[in-house]
């Protein structure tokens, strides 16, 4: 709402859809406690039409002059502007520092007090002290936009959802969790096999793997409609280009009535929107312990299940 050019927060936007919320909630909140203007740059491709898309709204992007003030080149195709952008950067001359955000790491205070014109953010900022405050916000965007203005009627769905990260999680040592996990869990929790199970996964190989495992075991499986026959999503008012698996997936994950959490912000946004939308009593959330290795433990929700995942 600053109507003043300075001072202003620029937050560089990539990765998936729960980084790039992560990444919103940062801006919004610090850019209040500086009373100032949130703009953003695209860093991957498209990250800023993604997260319209979602939270149904504009966002300010910024101008080549916003970016060039920070010290920010990316945007810069001249050799020799570059070079001298750089220089200035060595030279501390920009208007505000950088600021990368650590995965868990809370916020730095003195980070507030020292960017009194600007501040270019640029990481995950997955700590409680960067969305706290503005966390029911963004899921009430969520909200609307994905299920509508009357998103409290929508109804629980009756089932156990299992979300399984595979992909990019190949290449990071330790960040993939085993299937016993994932089963082990599903036994405990629901051992008279009362409730259908649903599988959802960015890989195909993994849903048609772990739906057999759990056929073995005695459950029944409910499979999520394909996205050409799922006219519920189609109808949603969300940009065309944005409408895919995700966006059913995504659905899925926040009206399940038992999650089996994978260690991914996208089922972190998903669960956290089903709490807000249903409230924590009627919802049962079961969250990887340890989250990944060697980092912090700070996503926890308190009325969360947290289970081992170190099983062998």
């Amino acid at each position: 709402n600053n109507k003043n050019f300075f001072p202003y927060v620029l937050s560089e936007l990539h990765g998936g859809l729960g980084n790039l919320l992560f990444q919103y909630a940062a801006g919004l909140s610090i850019s209040r406690k500086l009373k100032s203007r949130l703009v953003f740059f695209n860093l991957q491709e498209g990250s800023i039409e993604w997260l319209e898309s979602y939270l149904g709204k504009n966002l300010d992007i910024a101008t080549s002059t916003e970016l060039v003030l920070l010290g920010n080149s990316k945007r810069v195709k001249n050799k020799n502007f570059k070079t001298i952008i750089r220089i200035f950067n060595k030279l501390n001359l920009r208007l505000g520092p950088i600021y990368f955000g650590g995965m868990m790491m809370p916020l730095e205070k003195k980070i507030i007090s020292k960017s009194r014109f600007a501040l270019n953010l640029n990481g995950y900022y997955q700590h409680q002290s960067f969305y706290g405050d503005v966390k029911n916000e963004i899921l009430e965007m969520l909200a609307k936009q994905i299920y509508g203005l009357d998103f409290k009627k929508t109804k629980l769905q009756n089932r156990t959802l299992i979300h399984i990260r595979r992909g990019d999680y190949l290449h990071h040592p330790g960040w993939t969790i085993n299937k016993e996990y994932y089963l082990n869990v599903l036994k405990k929790y629901d051992p008279e096999r009362l409730d259908p199970v649903c599988i959802v996964s960015n890989e195909d190989l993994a849903v048609d793997a772990f739906e057999n495992y759990c056929i073995k075991l005695g459950y029944k499986i409910t499979k999520l409609p394909h996205l050409k026959d799922n006219k519920e999503i189609q109808n949603k008012n969300i940009s065309g280009n944005f409408i895919s698996n995700a966006t059913r997936d995504f659905l899925a994950i926040s009206q399940s009535k038992r999650v089996i959490m994978s260690n991914t912000t996208f089922a972190w946004w998903g669960v956290s929107l089903g709490d807000f939308i249903f409230g924590n009593s009627v919802k049962e959330t079961i969250y990887p312990k340890g989250w990944l290795p060697n980092m912090p433990d700070t996503l926890k929700q308190d009325h969360w299940i947290s289970e081992n995942t170190n099983i062998n």
